[in-house]
């Protein structure tokens, strides 16, 4: 009798183990996917919840009919993402089921890759036909290259800032108000005040020093011809949030050059525009679409025949404040406030795709990644070849009228062409500066070639 029971006992225990193991592994499977709703501070106290990464003021009401929903993955979260992201699930028309866990990759209906919070490489393999992956990113491609970790035909929808995407995504765009009654306006006083405050000339916030668009070079060159006041680490003149508001008061202009010139990439650096300053950036052609409505309101570098040309025309709007105001014409017909970064819009329209998705109305057609985001959509070195425009370099020689990264840059590509991939004639070239930097007592001369001798060496040192 004894041994029956102790059978019985252990039996139970075995089933009951069995059990516990089953619902924890369902549950942590299951993780954040099964969500129907979310809710702040929720007065429930019996709902089983569980919080989602990155979230610490957010829960998740769990439900038993969240598998009748499509389902979207977030295979890399962005932690910029979160608070839009579990907002918008509670506020869309068309419910989905939300997860990060990878685990169901096969069974989600989007699976969303973040360009810009990990690498692509991390994707599964093969891709799961039966749902859409999604291409997310806010950079430009030169900035982005990770979708050539995967192959040719992965992704099958866009969101990004282009406006080809299948889902645009705006840094920001002007709205236009509501009529005579919509209070989201700027007061005609309001401007006028803000203008007649201004002192400085030019300002320039640049985190970035080595660009794509190498406008390090035609700032550089901008300089020699008008006041450029620049912050930030490039120059190690930080600048506060505070600081950065009093500057662009006090500034006429703003340098909204980008990393990369590409159509349709216009960042939160020319929406410093909505504090009344005027932005300056490269190239019109960027402006399409959407966009060309800014246009009137900015001052395009292309337009001038030189940097010189470009300082002359800004001193001339600052002596002529009716001319400058014609650039704050947007304040009476756009909206005062910016528009939300990654609207909750942009997650409705995902989930609603995923409806699609799951009942077979989504056509999926062909799509190259490579084809689409490494087409010809951006402009190469603008701001160097604007600092050349209508200039002749001699490659042989160092030229003081010109500055240093303007030399160096273009300079060392011409000597490096016609030295490599000789090492001979490269050592003769290193031995003919280094003699040159002996030699010479100007010190700023000495500083150049050391530029020139430091690049040289290490192409030298990657010859055979």
């Amino acid at each position: 009798m004894l041994l029956r029971n102790v059978t019985i006992a252990l039996n139970c225990m075995i089933f009951l183990s069995v059990a516990v193991f089953l619902i924890w592994d369902a549950y942590f499977t299951t993780g954040a996917s099964s969500v129907l709703k979310v809710i702040k501070n929720p007065s429930n106290s019996k709902s089983s919840t569980k919080k989602l990464p990155n979230s610490k003021k957010l829960t998740i009401k769990m439900s038993s009919d969240a598998t009748k929903l499509p389902t979207i993955l977030e295979w890399n979260p962005a932690p910029w993402a979160n608070e839009s992201r579990l907002t918008s699930i509670q506020s869309c028309s068309f419910k989905c089921t939300y997860t990060t866990n990878r685990r169901l990759v096969n069974d989600a209906h989007l699976t969303i890759y973040h360009m810009g919070a990990d690498k692509c490489a991390m994707a599964p393999q093969p891709k799961n036909t039966s749902g859409l992956n999604v291409f997310l990113n806010m950079e430009a491609p030169v900035h982005r290259p990770f979708y050539k970790y995967v192959p040719t035909d992965f992704f099958d929808f866009t969101v990004t800032y282009r406006q080809d995407s299948d889902i645009p995504l705006f840094y920001d765009k002007l709205v236009k108000l509501d009529g005579k009654k919509d209070n989201d306006r700027w007061k005609d006083s309001e401007v006028k005040t803000a203008i007649s405050k201004k002192v400085d000339s030019v300002l320039w916030f640049v985190s970035h020093c080595n660009t794509a668009s190498m406008r390090e070079i035609y700032v550089e060159e901008l300089k020699m011809h008008i006041n450029v006041n620049q912050f930030g680490s490039c120059n190690n003149n930080g600048c506060t949030k505070k600081c950065a508001d009093e500057k662009i008061n006090s500034h006429y202009f703003y340098l909204s050059l980008e990393n990369s010139v590409c159509n349709d990439y216009i960042t939160e650096k020319y929406f410093r525009m909505r504090k009344l300053i005027v932005p300056i950036v490269f190239d019109r052609r960027v402006f399409r679409g959407i966009h060309t409505n800014l246009i009137n309101y900015t001052i395009f570098a292309s337009d001038y025949e030189s940097p010189k040309h470009l300082a002359n025309y800004l001193k001339y709007l600052i002596a002529h404040p009716k001319e400058y105001q014609k650039y704050f014409e947007w304040t009476k017909i756009y909206k005062k406030s910016p528009q939300q970064y990654f609207p909750p819009s942009v997650w409705c329209q995902m989930c609603k795709v995923a409806h699609q998705v799951q009942d077979g109305s989504y056509q999926k057609k062909p799509f190259n990644i490579y084809n689409w985001w490494g087409s010809k959509m951006c402009y190469g070195a603008v701001g160097r070849d604007l600092a050349f425009k209508g200039k002749k370099i001699d490659h042989t020689k160092i030229d003081l009228s010109f500055i240093d990264m303007l030399v160096r840059n273009e300079f060392i590509r011409n000597l490096i062409k016609r030295a490599a991939p000789n090492r001979k004639a490269m050592r003769n070239t290193l031995n003919s500066y280094y003699q040159l930097f002996l030699k010479s007592s100007d010190p700023n001369m000495k500083h150049k070639i050391c530029y020139v001798l430091e690049e040289l060496d290490r192409t030298f040192q990657t010859i055979p």
